[in-house]
């Protein structure tokens, strides 16, 4: 049997109402493993995309801030 983490089960209830696999008025369920594996491989896909936008992101925030920065010239006089 597939243990599902106790915070993990409302989300995935939430998610397949939406998706109207599941009626609302189902309180308990075992869902399969492969159901379970296929979700787990999604969530791992999704935050490798979201890592890898974030520091896209933050990449190119940089090289604009860095490209964009005058450079700055100290003059001296002398009396």
């Amino acid at each position: 049997m597939t243990t599902i983490n106790k915070h993990d089960l409302p989300v995935l209830v939430q998610l397949l109402q939406r998706a109207n696999l599941i009626s609302s008025c189902i309180w308990i369920f075992q869902p399969d493993r492969s159901t379970v594996c296929t979700m787990r491989k999604l969530l791992a896909e999704v935050r490798e995309e979201l890592a890898n936008q974030y520091q896209l992101l933050n990449n190119k925030t940089d090289d604009d801030t860095n490209c964009a920065a005058p450079e700055q010239r100290a003059i001296g006089t002398s009396h």
